[in-house]
């Protein structure tokens, strides 16, 4: 009963459905019982188990007081949470139940944070990975076991090259994710793949199933416009939207893989658009210097959502 009443008194309601909690107890009562599932299933160790948006917490926080500053002895308390959290992850690793684990924030470099409003609870990478070593130490083992950083990356939030760059530079793989869907203010907009008119095909955009602001639609439009300015040799033209946003993930510096969902055969078919062409391997990878200017020209096109 007390384990079960500190267990709750430190969960994060994040939405009216979602209730968020990263404590070793919890960490080891689930995530032990995943990675066992995992396991039976693939017949083999998971590679990598990523800690998913442990940032609620502080989000939370900040949406509750109404506040962009975030104490010191709040942020203080996360990290000590999060090495908690990882001293369970690198135990599991040690006992073999698991080959490595990561992080996963959904508003690193972005401008908005999850729950609406400016963003100043995402983790600090550098941070992460001293929450790692100290986690690795505490559980015996002589390296930290902490290999994996997924983060947003589309054509709305481009500074998470940013924090791809620092996390190559600090040894970690970085999976970038929403390639195609934003967070705009004041909060996480979900939506489905949708055209501008019945016989579009160059233009797809996003279809909201929440009340949103208009202007992304445009904008989404105007964006594959300045891809296709940008590389008029590369034959944009012939591709959609949604596939002109993987491209633009695929070729940003620092990033190893794009985690695209894909709910129907078509969304599969889209993507393959990209990486079946004859020259897949030159669509994958856009010159760095057309990368930054089609960063610059989004920020100059677009300075209040970028």
């Amino acid at each position: 009963a007390i384990a079960t009443a500190r267990l709750f008194a430190n969960c994060v309601r994040a939405r009216s459905h979602v209730t968020y909690c990263a404590l070793p107890l919890h960490l080891a009562s689930r995530c032990v019982v995943q990675v066992e599932r995992s396991s039976e299933r693939l017949r083999s160790p998971p590679d990598v188990v990523l800690l998913h948006n442990p940032e609620l917490i502080i989000a939370r926080w900040v949406h509750t007081h109404g506040s962009t500053v975030v104490p010191t002895a709040l942020m203080d308390d996360f990290y000590e949470e999060l090495t908690d959290a990882f001293t369970t992850l690198e135990r599991l690793v040690k006992a073999g139940q698991l080959g490595s684990y990561g992080l996963s924030s959904n508003i690193a470099g972005c401008r908005w944070g999850a729950l609406g409003g400016a963003n100043v609870g995402a983790p600090g990478l550098e941070r992460v990975v001293a929450c790692a070593e100290k986690a690795a130490a505490a559980a015996g083992a002589l390296h930290h076991s902490c290999r994996v950083v997924q983060v947003p990356l589309n054509l709305f939030e481009p500074d998470a090259r940013d924090p791809a760059l620092l996390a190559q530079s600090l040894g970690l793989s970085v999976m970038a994710n929403r390639p195609l869907n934003a967070i705009p203010p004041p909060g996480v907009t979900l939506g489905d793949w949708g055209g501008v008119g019945a016989a579009s095909a160059k233009h797809v955009v996003l279809r909201d199933r929440i009340p949103a602001d208009p202007t992304l639609a445009l904008m989404r439009i105007r964006m594959c416009e300045v891809l296709r300015r940008h590389c008029p040799e590369q034959g944009y033209d012939c591709l959609t939207l949604q596939q002109l946003a993987l491209l633009f993930g695929l070729s940003a510096p620092g990033v190893d893989v794009v985690l695209c969902g894909a709910r129907h055969p078509y969304y599969v078919q889209s993507m393959m658009g990209v990486l079946a062409r004859d020259h897949a391997e030159s669509l994958r990878c856009l010159p760095v210097d057309v990368h930054h200017a089609i960063v610059s020209e989004l920020h100059r096109q677009f300075p209040t959502c970028t």
